[in-house]
Formats: C-alpha cells, sequence, structure tokens
C-alpha cells in the first residue's frame, strides 16, 4: 500500500476486493475532517481490510470505521482513535446489533447485512451458518464451533422469537438450551413444558418435540448448543446415553456458565476455547442433573499431566493440538485431562494460553509490531480476539499499551 497522506481517505461505502488495492492513492484523495463514519463491506480476503485499511482509516483521522465482514459473518465497528489504530472494537455476529459509539450512539440495525439462511430453523439440518429475520421479531443465528483443531462440529443457535412456533421435530444430539427472554413451551414426552428466564432445558436425542411462545405478547429467546451424546458420558460411570427426569432444570449457576460460554463462542469460535469449555460444563451438567453417577475427580499425578499439557501449547502456540488427541497419548478421557489442568493450573487450558499469547504480544508490542500484526503471530483469531484478552490480562487496549511504551523512549 502506497504512504497514506494524513487526514486524507476515501470517506464513501466501497465494495471491493481486497487485492484492487483501492486505499493505494490512485484515486483522488478527499479530505476527510467532516467524516463521522467509513464502511467497507468485505466479500474476499478479509484479512487485508483488518491488517490494511482500519490503519489507513485512523491515520487519516476518521473517528468510525465499521467493517461488514461476510466472510466470518460479523460486523465490527473501530472507534476511539489512536494514532494508526482504533483502541475501541466491537466485533459482533450478524444478528448482534453492535452499539455505535458516539456521535452516533444506538444500535446498528444490520438487516441489510445479513446472508439467507442455510440452516433450517424449523428441524435444524446441519449447513452453514447464517442468521434469519422473519416478520416481527423473529431471528435465528447459527455459529458452528469445532472442538479442537480439526475436532467435531458442535452447533450453536442464537434465537429471538414472537410468533414462530416449532413443527414436531427432533435430532440426534442432546439439546441443551437456556432461556434468556419472555417464556417457551415446549410439547415433550406426551406432556408440555415450559422454561422461563435462566431456565436450562435438556431434550434428548431421538425425542420429538415443538416449541413456541408460552403467551402472546412476549415471545421467547434463547440459546441453545447440539452436542453430541458421547459428550455428556465423559466423566460419569455407565455405557447409557445421561438419562435427564426432568426436562426443565433450575440451576442458576449452571445457567449463567452456560450462555456465557454460548456467548463468547458465538461471537469467537474458537477451537480450543470450545473444547476447554463445553465438554467441560455438558459433563457437569449430566453429573448433576441426571441419573447417571459421577465417575471419580481423582487423577493420578495431575501436576505432571498438567505440565505438560502446558508445554504442549506454549511449543505449539498458533495451532494448538486439541485436547482430546493430547489425552489419548497420555491415555486419559478429555475430562480427566481438564480435571488435572484446573486442579493444577486454576484456569481451564484455554485462558492458559490466551495469557500466554498475552506475554508474547507485549514484547511484540513493545518492539514496534502493530497490533493486527500482533495477533497471528501469538496465534488469536484477529484483532478483536486479542484486544479482549489483552483488556482482560492487563486492562488496556493493545493500541493503547503500545503507544505508552513507544511514548516512555
Amino acid at each position: 500500500m502506497a504512504a497514506r497522506p494524513k487526514n486524507h481517505v476515501i470517506p464513501h461505502l466501497t465494495i471491493a476486493p481486497p487485492h484492487l488495492d483501492v486505499f493505494g492513492g490512485a484515486d483522488p484523495w478527499t479530505p476527510c475532517d467532516d467524516v463521522a463514519m467509513v464502511v467497507e463491506a468485505t466479500p474476499t480476503e478479509p484479512a487485508a481490510d483488518r491488517d490494511a485499511k482500519g490503519p489507513c482509516y485512523a491515520h487519516g483521522g476518521v473517528p468510525l470505521y465499521l467493517l461488514v465482514d461476510r466472510e466470518t459473518s460479523t460486523v465490527t465497528p473501530f472507534a476511539d482513535r489512536a494514532g494508526d489504530d482504533h483502541r475501541q472494537i466491537l466485533k459482533r455476529a450478524f444478528g448482534e446489533p453492535p452499539p455505535l459509539p458516539a456521535p452516533f450512539s444506538f444500535d446498528l440495525d444490520k438487516a441489510d447485512f445479513l446472508r439467507p439462511p442455510r440452516r433450517c430453523t424449523s428441524c435444524g439440518a446441519k449447513q452453514e451458518r447464517g442468521c434469519q429475520r422473519m416478520a416481527g421479531r423473529e431471528e435465528a443465528h447459527w455459529t458452528r464451533a469445532r472442538l479442537g483443531r480439526r475436532g467435531p462440529a458442535m452447533d450453536l443457535l442464537t434465537a429471538r422469537f414472537d410468533r414462530h412456533v416449532y413443527a414436531p421435530h427432533a435430532h440426534d444430539e442432546y439439546t441443551v438450551g437456556v432461556c434468556v427472554g419472555g417464556a417457551e413451551v415446549i410439547a415433550y414426552r406426551g406432556g408440555h413444558i415450559e422454561a422461563g428466564p435462566g431456565a436450562i432445558v435438556v431434550l434428548a436425542p431421538g425425542e420429538m418435540h415443538t416449541g413456541g411462545p408460552a403467551t402472546p405478547d412476549l415471545g421467547y429467546a434463547y440459546r441453545a448448543l447440539y452436542a453430541a451424546p458421547d459428550l455428556l458420558g465423559d466423566g460419569v460411570l455407565g455405557r447409557g446415553l445421561p438419562h435427564f427426569r426432568d426436562a426443565v432444570i433450575d440451576d442458576p449457576e449452571l445457567s449463567a456458565a452456560l450462555r456465557a460460554t454460548h456467548t463468547d463462542l458465538a461471537r469467537c469460535p474458537d477451537p480450543l476455547e470450545a473444547e476447554s469449555r463445553l465438554p467441560w460444563l455438558l459433563t457437569a451438567l449430566a453429573r448433576r442433573h441426571s441419573t447417571a453417577r459421577a465417575d471419580s475427580d481423582t487423577i493420578p499425578g495431575a501436576e505432571g499431566i498438567a505440565r505438560q499439557i502446558r508445554d504442549r501449547l506454549a511449543d505449539e502456540l498458533t495451532q494448538p493440538p486439541s485436547l482430546s488427541s493430547l489425552a489419548a497419548e497420555l491415555g486419559l478421557s478429555r475430562y480427566q485431562l481438564l480435571r488435572a489442568f484446573r486442579t493444577t493450573m486454576g484456569i481451564p487450558p484455554y485462558a492458559w494460553l490466551a495469557q500466554h499469547r498475552v506475554t508474547r504480544a507485549r514484547a511484540l508490542l513493545e518492539a514496534g509490531l502493530r497490533p493486527a500484526e500482533v495477533a497471528g503471530l501469538v496465534g488469536f483469531a484477529d484483532q478483536a480476539h486479542l484486544t479482549r484478552w489483552f483488556r482482560r490480562v492487563l486492562g488496556v487496549t493493545p493500541a493503547a499499551y503500545r503507544n505508552s511504551v513507544q511514548d516512555a523512549r
């Protein structure tokens, strides 16, 4: 990319492949002193936009840059400009309106950006991720997470309906949902169950069920995941499937954990994070609320196991191995590996690796590299992923940290 003139940028909506280098200086540059926002809709090679055009706009003085990334089905406002970076990055999946900061200060309605769904909202047939908006407040957004690198897929659904009623259908997986608004009534096992906010709903594989609003005025909203049956059998005794006598479960702590995990993975379905969090919570669900008996929590040699896992994760920073493959090498189940690591380290593997990546990122930022460059070098999915963890660990954004270090020299 050619040198960018200070305080100049092209302030109009541009839909073009990044390789055209439309910001290379060939087009006329327009003063951007009065530009409030620039929008990019990217159909191909989105990394080029994230890495190059964001700093271009920041350098030019644009206060708000909105990236509509069709490759990852996300919308990201970049705001709070500082030098060649933006300190505020609010990445949202299609279907979750991102808040626009000042001078706008409202939630963006992204209806015009949404792709048609490629998964049936009635029967859950597995296809690509998508989002659907129907008449009224009718939304269903699917995300596919993988349990470890090259691991099996698990589908996550974020849904909000005013009137939608599911036709009778069944799933091959366990359906585990958390109601987050309104109330839902479900025809299940010859009767009807009702779930309100905070309730966990567990539907067994192969069981026919429906779903719809419990009252005509409130609608219902929920988060659901579709788990292979063996995931709930890890950490419990017996060969049969865990049986849940009650389909609606009252467990505020587990409900909050399931909802938080679902939200985080729907935003950024990192494979190691998904494998560290989802199987652990599903085992907790089976151990607490099914008829299955819990397996022993004693893991001989837990400290040595944890050290081996830690060292492997550190050595393979950018492409960490799956926990299931590591467990197989050590002759353990995935639950036993997670138990040994969490007991010894106090945090799950993905959290340890994220903090280790932040430590490595600090050194690269201090050497003068930009956050967008650093993110990929230490294994984060993108700059937003790096920023989220950097703030969690250090309390500042990577851009702010880099600027403060550079200013101190």
